[in-house]
């Protein structure tokens, strides 16, 4: 819980204070391919580790 609080800090920052979950704000934000692959990998480990914790 406390990576989706922190994903939603990070995403209010940069947009208009738009909460939602780290998988969406990830398809939502697509800065750029690289960035967004580089997201997706840190993100996908952090939700398996929420998923099996």
């Amino acid at each position: 819980m406390g990576d989706k609080i922190k994903c939603c800090k990070s995403y209010k920052k940069k947009h208009k204070g738009y909460c939602t979950d780290c998988p969406k704000i990830i398809v939502l934000d697509k800065p750029t391919k690289k960035k967004k692959n580089k997201y997706k990998k840190k993100k996908k480990k952090k939700v398996k580790e929420l998923e099996v914790a």
